[in-house]
């Protein structure tokens, strides 16, 4: 995780050029669920959310807001993608529990950006930024949605 900070950080308090993509890519990575077995899923969400964690002290207020449009933009889609798909994997039998780990992934990434310093971070948002991730966990009680989580997850 230090390495990717070192990579994605810019000058003071800002993020580097590309460092946007860089995120996109890892929380793309993290919420591909093809691609990422249970222990690489819990790898690379460990290395992003220590990634994460060094960014937020790295930020000043306003180099947030492009991490977080990220976040939230691949979290809706997420959200929008399994709630299409749902009707498939029941059909198919896959088990509850197992297709909604990548949404609690990004979902407890989200948590931990609005918990560092009680929410600091979020004060530059436009209410357009904002108003998506409402939507966004709006949708998380969405019934056809819920049903994919764990008892567990479902708490």
């Amino acid at each position: 995780s230090q390495i990717l900070f070192q990579l994605i950080r810019g000058v003071h308090g800002k993020l580097h050029s590309q460092g946007a993509r860089m995120i996109r890519f890892l929380l793309c990575f993290l919420a591909d669920e093809e691609n990422c077995t249970n222990e690489k899923q819990d790898l690379v969400f460990d290395v992003v959310s220590g990634m994460l964690d060094r960014l937020f002290h790295h930020f000043r207020n306003s180099s947030f807001v492009v991490v977080s449009k990220e976040m939230f933009s691949v979290f809706y889609s997420v959200l929008e993608n399994r709630g299409g798909t749902k009707a498939k994997e029941t059909a198919g039998g896959q088990g509850t529990g197992q297709a909604s780990k990548p949404i609690v992934k990004l979902l407890q990434l989200i948590v931990q950006a609005t918990s560092f310093k009680s929410g600091v971070l979020f004060e530059g948002h436009s209410a357009k930024d904002l108003a998506l991730l409402c939507d966004s966990i709006s949708s998380l009680c969405d019934e056809n949605l819920f049903t994919l989580f764990s008892p567990q997850d479902q708490l």
